[in-house]
């Protein structure tokens, strides 16, 4: 009981083709499978490449120093403003800065 020889099990699988069915099946599953695009690996999305001639020639620092020259100026020029807001302020005089203004 369940013990079979090969020549009967050849003649079982030529009769019946029982696995050639289902490797028609697995081959027809794998053609359908979602291929991923070209931008994506392993389902994760790939980074841009860096651009060397941005690396070698120093532009991340050239840019980063124009930056912050340009934040600095614009500082600078605040400061001026609020300088000059608080000297255009007509400011009531004291005491004090009469007898100053006197002598």
């Amino acid at each position: 009981a369940g013990l079979v020889s090969a020549g009967q099990q050849q003649a079982f699988r030529a009769t019946n083709e029982v696995l050639k069915e289902k490797v028609a099946k697995i081959k027809v599953l794998k053609s359908t499978k979602k291929m991923s695009p070209d931008c994506m690996t392993f389902g994760v999305p790939t980074r841009p490449s860096t651009p060397v001639y941005d690396l070698l020639e120093n532009r991340y620092q050239d840019r980063w120093i124009l930056l912050m020259r340009e934040s600095e100026l614009a500082q600078r020029e605040q400061e001026r403003q609020a300088k000059r807001f608080v000297n255009s302020k007509n400011i009531q005089d004291t005491r004090t800065s009469l007898l100053r203004q006197a002598v």
